[in-house]
């Protein structure tokens, strides 16, 4: 018997890193990449009412708190997805922050495959 594949939903603004994400998700074996969004404001109202396993949210230059906000509704609404935030700006401070709102982890865009699928593992 098969084993539900794990649904990712992706929320990325510049397309060539959204591009970059969906190729190293279409090569996990086990996740489905479900959905893409480009905008973090439609993020809440599409996963409304559905089982995501893994949410993969950039943080917009200077839309911190707005995604900061919407990771910390998401994880009251959805207590079992796991969010990981994508930042181009990672510091400490950051980190603490998102973990506060409710976030799993968050990964420094970097050209590494290996630490991408590290930080989206499952636990």
């Amino acid at each position: 018997m098969n084993e539900r594949l794990k649904k990712v939903v992706l929320v990325e603004d510049w397309s060539v890193m959204r591009k970059f994400i969906e190729e190293i998700l279409k090569k996990v074996v086990g996740y489905e990449l479900y959905m893409v969004l480009s905008d973090i404001k439609s993020v809440e109202k599409y996963i409304e009412g559905r089982t995501i396993d893994l949410l993969i949210m950039n943080i917009p230059l200077y839309r911190e708190d707005e995604a900061l906000e919407i990771t910390n509704r998401i994880r009251r609404s959805s207590p079992s997805t796991r969010i990981v935030l994508t930042t181009m700006t990672y510091s400490d401070k950051l980190y603490e922050k998102a973990k506060a709102a409710g976030a799993n982890g968050v990964w420094q865009k970097e050209i590494s495959e290996t630490s991408f699928i590290k930080a989206c593992a499952f636990l």
